[in-house]
């Protein structure tokens, strides 16, 4: 009988072992998604405060670049219209380029 009674005795302990065991996974698994969630809030975050960052330059270097662009149109416009035009020599420079014999 005292056979049966360590054989049981050791069924008790692997029992509670495998109980144990089943604690442990299940606060492991309650941890690792306890830091996956706060992982994942702290991520979004960051992103989202890098998207507005992000933003505010891309307006700033927009406005830069459209500024610069029309001051550089209307200086060229501004050369153009102030250039004085020789109609007669072009005139006879397509005539010779154009009818040349």
């Amino acid at each position: 009988m005292a056979e049966t009674d360590v054989i049981g005795h050791l069924l008790d302990i692997e029992h509670q072992a495998a109980e144990l065991l089943l604690d442990t996974q299940t606060e492991a698994d309650r941890r690792i998604s306890e830091a996956r969630t706060a992982a994942d809030a702290e991520y979004k975050s960051q992103y989202e405060q890098m998207i507005i960052e992000l933003d505010a330059w891309f307006a700033e270097q927009s406005r830069v670049v459209t500024s610069e662009h029309s001051v550089l149109m209307d200086t060229y416009r501004s050369s153009v219209d102030n250039t004085q035009t020789d109609v007669e020599s072009f005139n006879r420079l397509l005539d010779s380029l154009l009818f040349a014999e």
